[in-house]
């Protein structure tokens, strides 16, 4: 009995070790195994950082390559743009000249606009000593600012009560809307062209300013002169009516007293008067 008990605990112990031993062997195995995809997998990583590095000195080249000739196309095209504007700068007479004569008309902002670009081209001939083609944009320049001028100073008109077809006899059937209340468009371009000669030219703004006080005090003083001379041209008229009327008059009386009939009165008085006269005479005769 002893003996069968026994040999059971074996057959146990040994089905045990030779699980434990089938669970050791299926271990290695799958070390095994794990070892030999982790060298597979190490050499496939190999390869490809291998791969890698020759791609990377095949791309480094071609990328410096890449961003050099992007540097030389940007410059290009700088270079293209530099000189679009210097053509633009040699031609700016020939395709301003007419804008620029014309004058404003109704809009003054392209009118400063091309101005703009018209002293951008001086600007640029002043630097690069160009005398010819700066002399030509500066005869047109001085043209586009008396235009400017003339306008500002329309503009301005508009805003004075008294105007040069204004004067002291119309000054009361002028109509109120014309010699008043500008539009506010009107304002915003006097502002226009204030911020533009600020910018551009500021001592002309004075001489501007200047220039029209000048010419609104003339005004005023020719308005008053004319005010004048019609008043003493009024006061020649009733002085040389009044005469008029005070000669008529005394002429008229000394007609009527030259064919009223005389009283024995005065007939008598002067008969006394002349012999009394004549008396004098003779004495004054003897006396002698």
């Amino acid at each position: 009995m002893v003996y069968e008990d026994t040999y059971r605990l074996r057959q146990i112990n040994d089905l045990k070790i030779q699980q434990d031993l089938n669970s050791i062997n299926l271990m290695k195995k799958c070390l095994d195994e794990s070892k030999e995809q982790t060298n597979k997998m190490t050499c496939l990583l190999d390869g490809i950082e291998i791969r890698l590095s020759g791609l990377h000195d095949l791309i480094v080249p071609v990328y410096d390559s890449t961003n050099t000739l992007q540097i030389k196309h940007s410059n290009l095209q700088k270079a293209v743009v530099q000189l679009d504007n210097i053509l633009e700068y040699y031609d700016a007479v020939k395709n301003l000249s007419l804008v620029i004569q014309a004058g404003p008309g109704q809009n003054i902002n392209t009118y400063l606009n091309q101005m703009d670009k018209l002293r951008s081209a001086i600007q640029y001939f002043t630097i690069n000593k160009n005398k010819s083609q700066k002399s030509e944009n500066e005869d047109l320049w001085v043209k586009g600012k008396m235009n400017v001028d003339r306008e500002f100073e329309s503009y301005l008109n508009k805003f004075n009560v008294i105007t040069a077809n204004v004067t002291s006899d119309n000054l009361d059937q002028a109509d109120s809307g014309k010699l008043y209340g500008p539009k506010e468009n009107d304002l915003n371009q006097m502002k226009n062209i204030m911020e533009w000669f600020k910018k551009t030219e500021p001592t002309h703004l004075d001489k501007l300013y200047e220039k029209i006080i000048n010419n609104r005090s003339q005004l005023i003083l020719d308005n008053l002169k004319n005010i004048k001379g019609k008043a003493n041209s009024l006061n020649n008229s009733a002085n040389s009516a009044a005469y008029n009327s005070s000669h008529s008059n005394s002429s008229q009386f000394s007609k009527r007293n030259s064919l009223a009939p005389q009283s024995p009165g005065s007939n008598l008085n002067n008969s006394i008067g002349d012999n009394t006269d004549s008396k004098r005479t003779t004495l004054r005769s003897r006396l002698t």
